[in-house]
């Protein structure tokens, strides 16, 4: 019953993942990107399957099904990641200290290695794309974007409409930003603030 945690822990990191970064098709350094993209979810589940095969065997765990037990160890390893073993005094401050503080460290650092790669794709593929199109061209395909947008209400196709012709009209802005905004939008599905 350990995949069940396994796997769990392991689709919520990537799910987690998936929503934080979009990732261009073409992307250099692939083989650390998709290292790191799959790597994580992975330890993760290790982590939550570490841990439920740490306590399984806990007598008041026996009256419980064993998969539910370890789809609950999936489900709340984070919790379990982010107990506070004590607190240290650190510079006048008490700091809490646990197995978090290096958790958080861990994801950070994946998280900035993925966010530079996924960052300097992007830019190459916004870029070209601004490049390739006019500015009616690009807002004409952001708003047919938002139209097409099945996941959003109506309210928000609004706001992001609303947003469009912000872009479009910004008298502060160039043609060129106005175009990289827009295509970065279309391609990240992302608006920038």
């Amino acid at each position: 019953m350990w995949f069940i945690a396994f796997i769990t822990a392991a689709l919520l990191t990537f799910f987690d993942l998936d929503k934080t970064f979009y990732i261009p098709s073409k992307v250099d350094l692939k083989v650390l990107l998709y290292s790191l993209l799959f790597g994580f979810p992975i330890a993760n589940g290790a982590i939550a399957t570490a841990i439920y095969l740490s306590f399984k065997n806990d007598p008041r765990l026996q009256q419980f099904h064993p998969g539910v037990v370890s789809l609950c160890f999936g489900l709340g390893y984070l919790a379990l990641i982010r107990l506070k073993l004590t607190t240290i005094q650190l510079e006048g401050k008490e700091v809490p200290f646990g197995i978090e503080l290096f958790y958080e460290g861990a994801k950070s650092a994946v998280y900035r290695r993925i966010n530079k790669i996924a960052k300097n794709a992007r830019y190459e593929e916004t870029v070209s794309l601004a490049q390739q199109e006019t500015l009616d061209t690009l807002a004409g395909r952001a708003r047919l974007s938002i139209k097409q947008d099945a996941l959003q209400n109506s309210s928000e196709k609004i706001t992001a409409q609303k947003w469009i012709n912000d872009v479009v009209q910004d008298t502060k802005s160039t043609d060129v930003e106005k175009r990289q905004t827009l295509a970065d939008f279309i391609l990240s599905e992302k608006r920038s603030d």
